[in-house]
């Protein structure tokens, strides 16, 4: 009777420690899954912030490039008015 009593009392150890492994590996999936979201959400964030200064510095050599240009067609054709 003792026997059957500490078999099954290792039987229900063994049980406890295979649940307890079970989760801690759904535990660690879990903070991988949470950990890779907010990886991604921060790569994301970068893309977005590069994108917008590319934006902003082409939209600025844009009008200066424009202005540059039109400086440049006053004096050509002031230059020429007064020929």
């Amino acid at each position: 009777m003792r026997e059957c009593v500490v078999y099954h009392s290792l039987k229900l150890e063994s049980a406890l420690r295979d649940d307890q492994k079970t989760e801690r590996a759904r535990a660690e999936t879990l903070f991988k899954k949470e950990e890779q979201i907010r990886e991604g959400a921060k790569a994301m964030a970068e893309y977005k912030a590069a994108q917008k200064a590319v934006q902003d510095k082409t939209a600025r050599l844009r009008a200066l490039r424009l202005a540059r240009d039109a400086a440049k067609q006053a004096t050509a054709s002031s230059q020429g008015r007064t020929r």
